[in-house]
């Protein structure tokens, strides 16, 4: 008897010591972590990482499945007035895109974070690059990215998804690439889910554009491809100036014998081109 009571209690000993409590881990100037990037490398799955209003250059990877919260006014208080602004060193190219999260197990969400400012000389994925992942955005700003020789200017989906938080937006504005100015899904389970957003106001895609004016580009907004799926609710699509140079489209979908892929409702394309 005495055995077994031993037995039980180091069992549950094992088992109580297997669960570890979410971490907060705090990132800034004077935080523990002075960047986030420190702070994401840090992490574990699970965690939140809460940054600091501020601009902090990238470029950054993600490779846990963790909360990522901007605008924080300070190192220790919940409260948030601003945004968190991470950003590439346009009109300088690199090889990297802004923010990359690799494949892993479970979802990434961003909450009040701008990517901004970054030109990828090769490749895909100027601002944000998913690869066979799951990124929920709140409240998040994507803009003035490029992919100098590929696709996806803001958002490039490698068989991942992009969706957003229940009853919050995004803004994807002013980013570029061969084709996908604003997002390119490639893959049969790249998907876009702008379905879950603020009524009225999930997500708003303004004057994206393609690279070329000869005739190649196509998706300025988006461009689904090898069977990407994307699925619009209540989302906003602006082409100011951003019409493709060539007989292309807002939206474009290639490699597939329909646009099944393509789910649209409660959503506005709006053309203020000459």
């Amino acid at each position: 008897m005495h055995t077994l009571a031993c037995t039980l209690t180091l069992l549950l000993a094992l088992l109580g010591s297997a669960v570890v409590d979410a971490a907060i881990l705090r990132a800034g100037s004077t935080c523990t972590y002075a960047t986030p990037q420190l702070a994401f490398a840090a992490a574990n799955n699970n965690d939140t990482v809460r940054v600091r209003s501020g601009n902090y250059p990238g470029p950054f990877v993600i490779t846990k499945a963790i909360r990522v919260e901007g605008g924080y006014d300070d190192c220790s208080s919940s409260a948030r007035s601003g945004r968190s602004d991470f950003h590439g060193n346009a009109p300088a190219q690199t090889a990297e895109s802004l923010l990359r999260i690799p494949a892993l197990a479970g979802q990434v969400v961003l909450d009040r974070i701008t990517l901004r400012d970054n030109i990828k000389s090769t490749g895909d994925g100027g601002g944000l690059h998913l690869t066979s992942t799951s990124v929920a955005l709140k409240d998040v700003e994507i803009r003035d990215n490029r992919a100098y020789a590929g696709n996806g200017g803001g958002i490039y989906l490698d068989n991942a998804t992009v969706e957003l938080v229940e009853d919050s937006s995004a803004l994807i504005e002013r980013n570029r690439a061969n084709a996908g100015g604003g997002i390119a899904a490639n893959g049969n389970t790249a998907r876009i889910l702008f379905d879950l957003g603020a009524v009225g106001a999930a997500a708003v895609l303004r004057n994206n554009r393609v690279n070329t004016n000869s005739g190649t580009g196509v998706g300025s907004a988006i461009y689904l491809f090898n069977g990407g799926d994307a699925v619009l609710i209540d989302t906003l699509i602006e082409v100011d100036n951003n019409e493709p140079f060539g007989a292309g489209s807002a939206i474009a979908v290639a490699d597939s014998a329909s646009i099944s892929g393509l789910t649209l409702r409660g959503s506005n394309l709006l053309s203020h081109a000459a």
